[in-house]
């Protein structure tokens, strides 16, 4: 393993700027600019303007008990592609 890189399962993510990075299942995504309510998404940490984006499922302990996870409800995630951050946004 080169210096630099941390491996996780199968996958190996860089490390950019001391920041852990890998997004985009064999790195064929692309970051992009993200709206919300018709204004443009600015990083918190780091002011960035391009983002991934992730569906995450929120599951619960009666429905992981039950092996009901797919019912769980979810949210879309961004992450911003300078920092990493992840901003949160539910339905509603």
């Amino acid at each position: 393993m080169a210096a630099g890189e941390l491996t996780l399962g199968v996958l190996t993510p860089r490390v950019r700027g001391g920041i852990l990075f890998h997004m985009g299942i064999f790195g064929r995504e692309q970051a992009e600019p993200v709206q919300i309510q018709d204004k443009p998404l600015h990083c918190h940490v780091c002011d960035g303007t391009t983002f991934y984006t992730r569906r995450a499922v929120l599951p619960g302990a009666v429905a992981t008990f039950f092996n009901l996870d797919w019912t769980a409800p979810s949210c879309t995630c961004v992450i911003c592609s300078s920092c990493g951050y992840v901003h949160w946004f539910f339905p509603g």
